[in-house]
């Protein structure tokens, strides 16, 4: 695993080791990070209310310099079910699903088929996509995937996130 991390901007350290510490456990866990090539601060990048992105084009992950877990906890365990998990680590995760997604876009012939059909039958055909996950997932299958990548990630997957990691590892969560 090589990446590039500039976290000089951040207002708080503790941010840098989250981020890294997530990498470790998504590396442990699906035995790579995606194609994260980089992690800096753009606070231009990320706005709104977002704490984290990730860029797409440039395979980065992008922080806010004033954002960090404790206002992180806030803002999702505030949310009713927007989020996958009320953990202070979700955006990070939720991210490094994104670059997950990205990866196995380019590198599993058969994944976004198997995603389209996950995402068409559990938040088109039946709408039970929001009970299983979260409200925000039903926005696409790639958020539906980054969710479930958080869920997975807080060790904490429901039937939905398990019935995408069988289908992105050939194996069940418990094995």
């Amino acid at each position: 695993m090589d990446v590039d991390a500039a976290y000089s901007k951040l207002k708080n350290p503790e941010v840098a080791d989250d981020v890294n510490q997530e990498l470790i456990r998504a590396f442990n866990v699906f035995g790579t990070v995606g194609n994260i090539e980089r992690i800096e601060v753009d606070n231009d990048y990320v706005k709104d209310e977002r704490f984290a992105s990730f860029n797409h084009e440039t395979h980065t992950i992008l922080l806010r310099s004033d954002r960090g877990r404790a206002g992180t906890a806030v803002a999702v365990k505030t949310s009713n079910r927007q989020f996958s998990t009320e953990s202070g680590l979700h955006p990070y995760r939720h991210e490094i699903g994104h670059a997950l997604w990205d990866y196995l876009k380019r590198s599993d012939g058969d994944f976004l088929d198997k995603m389209l059909k996950v995402y068409t039958d559990n938040f088109i055909k039946t709408k039970r996509g929001v009970t299983l996950l979260s409200e925000y997932a039903k926005e696409n299958a790639s958020e539906m995937f980054a969710e479930a990548i958080a869920e997975i990630l807080n060790g904490t997957p429901g039937e939905l996130s398990k019935r995408i990691l069988a289908d992105i590892q050939g194996r069940t969560y418990d094995e």
